[in-house]
């Protein structure tokens, strides 16, 4: 059975808020069960930090999620176990254990302290989402349409070059596309859209260009793709425009109101999640469409520089007949409906980001 790597989810939020992966966890897209059933091998835990976040707090904040993982991997060893290293999936694929990684999702989260990246390294964090939905004093995002310094300024690029040195892979999600294009010209290592999609299908900020996705795969990166139906289908996407607008910022009030009380936020989400379902239930968008943005940027570059980046428990919603983790082996299947070789299934499964860690990794 081809084990899955999926690059992104934001379970860290269950852990948090005191639920059990391998017991029952209200609304929970990633479970121990769903991810033994969905022959995922390794799963990233995206730990991440809000910038409504004081940032005096910031790399606190990360690192308590941090050392949560780390507790929660100690607690569970029978099911789960913590890595960093590239050849340990390499080594463990074949055992019945879930293997974690840890990304930080928010470069807010470094509170401009470039010796706070060597700390992360330390804690096993295997990749930093540069930016999230609002600008950094050094990156820009795209999350909002002015990008002062454009792109990156001279401390964002020593930041890449810090990575690039300890072997922290550099995630391009969510950045503005100056800063996309600073990145590429900065980096010396491999990049990954830890989970984005292609803009020639549907048409939004938070997804890639065709020249953004021909970018990744000449520098050797990759991209996981979101299973988020307003990052999949046009129709939803406007959809959300039409109906949520609204609705989503909810979200910066969440974040306020519940920063010291994770088991409040998760309930606050589940009624955002539950909210924007009720307004968007005309609304059908079906796993087919994962499968589309593989094959466009399958078309574009290849197959070498495509992987899975679900964001679950980061998303309010999923196409229709997608819980969880347990989907893969469907979307296997529906890749070889569709003609894709299971040299080219395995490498989109798990072989293509084994080889971005690889060609990022510091002893």
């Amino acid at each position: 059975m081809i084990k899955i790597i999926d690059l992104h989810c934001d379970t860290v939020g269950q852990l948090q808020a005191g639920h059990d992966l391998a017991g029952s966890v209200p609304a929970g897209h990633v479970t121990l069960d769903r991810l033994q059933r969905g022959g995922v091998g390794t799963q990233v835990f995206a730990c991440f930090v809000s910038s409504e976040v004081p940032q005096i707090d910031a790399f606190r904040r990360a690192v308590e999620m941090i050392e949560n993982i780390h507790t929660y991997c100690e607690d569970t060893s029978q099911h789960f176990r913590l890595i960093d290293k590239p050849s340990e999936i390499d080594r463990h694929e074949t055992d019945q254990k879930i293997n974690i990684l840890i990304a930080v999702e928010n470069g807010y989260a470094l509170g401009n302290n470039l010796k706070n990246l060597e700390r992360l390294k330390e804690k096993k964090v295997c990749y930093i989402t540069l930016t999230h939905s609002k600008h950094l004093s050094w990156a820009a995002s795209s999350g909002e349409s002015h990008a002062p310094g454009n792109g990156l300024n001279k401390f964002g690029k020593k930041v890449i070059n810090a990575m690039n040195e300890l072997g922290i892979i550099v995630d391009i999600s969510h950045v503005h596309e100056s800063t996309f294009w600073d990145v590429m010209k900065t980096t010396k290592r491999p990049v990954i859209a830890s989970h984005s999609n292609a803009r020639a299908v549907c048409n939004t900020v938070r997804n890639l260009s065709n020249d953004q996705i021909k970018a990744i795969a000449r520098n050797g990166g990759m991209i996981g793709i979101n299973f988020f139906p307003g990052f999949l289908d046009p129709t939803y996407a406007l959809g959300l425009k039409t109906h949520c607008s609204d609705l989503f910022a909810e979200l910066d009030r969440i974040e306020k109101t519940y920063m010291e009380d994770p088991a409040g936020k998760s309930r606050a989400l589940q009624m955002f999640a539950q909210e924007l379902q009720k307004r968007m239930q005309e609304y059908a968008v079906y796993p087919d469409r994962i499968i589309d943005h593989i094959c466009h940027i399958a078309g574009l570059v290849g197959t070498g520089h495509i992987g899975f980046g679900s964001d679950f428990d980061g998303v309010p919603a999923l196409p229709t007949g997608i819980y969880g983790s347990d989907i893969y082996p469907a979307l296997l299947d529906g890749m070889r409906v569709r003609n894709f070789s299971n040299e080219d299934i395995e490498k989109i499964a798990a072989g293509n980001f084994i080889r971005v860690m690889k060609e990022n990794y510091s002893d």
